[in-house]
Parts: C-alpha cells; structure tokens; sequence
C-alpha cells in the first residue's frame, strides 16, 4: 500500500491542529462544568457561574470541526465530543444563562451553533430549537417560532421523549393560536389530545384553546376553557389575563378587573402587566383623573422602557437565526481538501492503472483455474450422483456397504465418494451410528430404507438425522447438500 506524501502532509496538519486546541486538563474541566450544569437542570436549576460556562463554551468552540467527533475524555462514561455531544450542552447551558441576563443575541448565537454542531443527542437539540422558538414568539414572529418548535418536537419524538414531544406540539399550537388559525391549531389540539394522557399536558392544550378563542373573538369560549383549565389545577397569570380581556370585551367590566388585578399582582411577565395595566386603567369607571394618568403613565414606561427595547433585543435575535438560515455554507475547505484528493487521485489513478496491467495476465489466469476447478467439482458431483444411484437401486444395499462392519463401510465410502467417511471421522463429533447414517443420507436413502440400513426404528430415524445435523452445523432438510459439498468439496 503506497500513500503519497501530500496526504502524509494534510492528515498530519489536521492531526497537530486539533491536538493543539485545548489541553487536556481544560478539556477535563469543561466536561466538569458541562456535566455539573446538566445535573442541576435535572434538578430544575440553572447553572449561573457565567465565567465559567464562558470558559468552557470558548474551550470547546476553540476545538477544530472534525476532532470534536470521537474524542472522550478520560473519566468520561459516554462519547461527550461526538460533534455537540460535549459542545452543545454548553452551547445550550450558556445560551439559557445569556437568556436569563436578557442578551437573547449572545443566546441566540450559542443556540445556532448547537444546531451546526451535527450531534445526535436530540435531547439536547429538542431543548435548543425549543428556545430558539421561545425568543421568535418574543420578538413577535409567530411563524418562525411555529418552525422552531417544530424541530423540537421532530428532535424530541426522535429521541422518544414523548413527553416533551408532547409539550412541543402545544407549542406549535400556541404559535398557530397566536395567528389565529383556528382549523389548523386544533387540527394539533385534537391530536395530542386523543394520544397523551399527561394531565399537565392536557391542561396546557386548554390554554392553547383559550388563547385561539380570544384571539379569534369567540370570548365566551375562551373564558369557558379557562374556567375548565383551573378545575383541573390551572393557576397561571397568563390564563388570568385571558379571562380578564376576555371579560373586557363582553363589557362585564367588574370581571375583567378583578382577573387583571390578579394579573399584576402575581406575574412577573411585564407584557402581562402592560396588558392587565390597559384593562386597569380604561375600565374601572370609579378612578379619578390622577388615578387614570398614573396607571397610563406606568403602561407607557413599560412600553418605552421594557417592552420596546427587549422586543428590540428579540428582534435582533431572529434577524441572526433568519441570516442563519438563509446563509450558504463555506465551502472553500471542502474545495480545499477536494482539490487535494484529486491530485493524490490522479497519482493513484496512474499507479493503479499500471498495476492493473501487470496483473491481468495472473487475473486471467485465476480465472481459467477457477473455471477448470469448478468443471472438476461439477464432474466429481456427477461421478458422486451416479453412484448413489446405482446403490439405492440395490436390492441388498446393506450387504454391498458392508453396513455391519462399520470399518469395512468407511472404506468402501470413501472409496467410492471421495473420502468421505474420512472426512467426517476426522471431524471427531460423530460416533459410528451417526457416521453410518451419514453415509446412508448421501446415498440418498429414504426413512425406510435408513431404518433397515442402519438397522434403527423408522419413528428414531428423524430424530437421529437431525440430532447428526445439528453436530454438523446444519439442519435435517440440508443434511445431504451438506455432505455433497463435503465430499466434492473437502
């Protein structure tokens, strides 16, 4: 085997390079941090060192594409570099961290680079395209987040979290909700509805619907599937908010107060106060005018101050996931590592033609040797055949074998079918009872004729030969093909 010296020279490159990217105690360290960062999200916290995860988002980012595919750390029970394997867990503890700090754009970027990383832990990846969809809804670009969580939901069912597959498809619902898309939303609703029989997740479907119907000014309905969500155990603002816009637009103002009070006072989502502050201040008829001015006045700080700049912030976000999806790859590496295959080709290509020539005369011989022997094997089959004929047309098959005198058969065996009374004596597996039948198989002997053979009772017979059969590795139905090719074969 030759191999050229470009080759010698780019998989050595190659080799250096992705040894000098990190050392290996930082790799230790970042699969330290990354694993302690997955077992407090199994415990439902955060990992919240920034630095940290910085660290070691910056270390494995730092590792050339191709090494991170098979590498392992050491203390490591599972493949964490297989491409996002170790990556993109911190590419998604980070992103959630950046998240929590309100920088979707630093969150963004980590969670896109996740998705380039080629893993196949769609747990992961479920959870990284499920905030990808998270930071679209919150910039307002419903269909975009739709086409996230999608991918999340098809991740997850691959990875046979039907759970989470579940809780996807809700979001998916939410989306389509949010553009008023009646049919096709509870086209969604119906179908996890019919297959789940998570309550959690049952309860979430009613919020999707209450939302549909607000949205889609069907109101009694909305305040209807809310009402049936809390006799289940429902109690989050954001139904709250449903009911009170809902009980808004039906004109029963006292209604719509009493849920947007609880609205402000119990959630943290400033949209949800921004919109609870509306029904606050243009419904209640008992407020004086400084009452009024200040409930608006506090609406619009919210607007200008926290609504408009982290709607910004979101939007920014998608624009980086929209220039993502829309970019073609770089492909100069890849023409790169062609164009060196193709020179290496064209040497290879040469040497192998010129090889091919000297051996062809030898293919050609093998060939006709080949041919020669299997005109031998064909003929000894024949010759084989002929005389097993000739035996089961004998009247006194027993005498002319010789089948009392188990050495005197061998003999006459193997002189009459190529040795194959030999052949399976050295096999050293059969006593003489299953050598005998084997003979008798070859001769083509049907039950009866075995059973007065060998002598054996016709009823034993089967059971012999495919107890023998089983010894020789094959089956009772085969036996005969078995120990022509034996024969003929060796």
């Amino acid at each position: 085997m030759i191999v050229h010296k470009p080759v010698i020279v780019f998989v050595l490159s190659l080799v250096l390079t992705g040894l000098s990217a990190c050392s290996p105690r930082a790799l230790h360290e970042a699969e330290e941090v990354v694993r302690t960062a997955d077992s407090l999200r199994a415990e439902g916290k955060m990992y919240d060192d920034s630095a940290q995860l910085a660290q070691t988002y910056e270390t494995l980012r730092s590792i050339p594409l191709p090494f991170r595919r098979r590498m392992s750390c050491e203390h490591s029970n599972r493949d964490w570099l297989g491409l996002g394997s170790l990556y993109a867990h911190a590419c998604y503890h980070y992103g959630r961290l950046l998240r929590e700090k309100d920088n979707p754009v630093a969150a963004m970027e980590c969670f896109i680079n996740a998705s380039h990383a080629r893993t196949r832990d769609y747990h992961i990846l479920g959870r990284v395209y499920s905030n990808m969809g998270s930071i679209c809804h919150l910039a307002g670009d419903f269909p975009l987040s739709y086409d996230m969580y999608e991918h999340s939901a098809d991740c997850f069912l691959r990875n046979g979290d039907t759970l989470l597959y579940y809780y996807a498809l809700n979001d998916m619902a939410f989306e389509l909700a949010e553009q008023g898309k009646t049919e096709e939303t509870l086209r969604i609703i119906n179908k996890v509805d019919d297959i789940c029989t998570d309550e959690n997740v049952k309860i979430k479907l009613l919020e999707t619907k209450a939302l549909l119907y607000r949205q889609v000014e069907q109101y009694d309905s909305a305040i209807y599937y809310i009402n049936l969500s809390i006799e289940r155990g429902y109690n989050l603002p954001t139904g709250m908010l449903i009911k009170a816009q809902a009980f808004s637009y039906l004109a029963e103002k006292d209604s719509a107060l009493f849920y947007a009070r609880k609205v402000v006072n119990e959630t943290r989502s400033i949209n949800d106060i921004y919109n609870a502050l509306y029904i606050l201040s243009y419904d209640d008829t008992t407020l004086v005018g400084d009452e009024v001015l200040k409930l608006t006045s506090q609406r619009d700080d919210l607007h200008t101050y926290e609504i408009d700049v982290k709607k910004t912030e979101h939007s920014k976000a998608v624009q980086l996931l929209e220039q993502d999806l829309q970019r073609k790859p770089n492909l100069v590496w890849l023409y790169a590592v062609l164009a060196t295959l193709l020179i290496t080709g064209s040497f290879a290509s040469v040497y192998i033609y010129y090889k091919h020539r000297k051996h062809q005369l030898l293919s050609q011989h093998i060939s006709d040797l080949e041919g020669q022997n299997q005109e031998t094997q064909t003929r000894m089959r024949n010759n084989v055949e002929e005389r097993c004929a000739l035996y089961r047309a004998s009247q006194h098959i027993a005498n002319d074998l010789c089948c009392t005198d188990y050495d005197k058969m061998c003999q006459i065996a193997d002189q009459q079918f190529y040795m194959i009374a030999s052949k399976l004596r050295s096999k050293q597996i059969l006593n003489q009872t299953e050598v005998r039948l084997c003979i008798l198989v070859l001769i083509d002997l049907n039950r009866i004729g075995l059973s007065k053979a060998l002598p054996y009772s016709i009823s034993g017979v089967g059971k012999l030969k495919d107890h023998t059969a089983k010894e020789l590795g094959t089956t009772g139905k085969n036996l005969r093909d078995f120990l022509l090719k034996l024969a003929i074969e060796g």
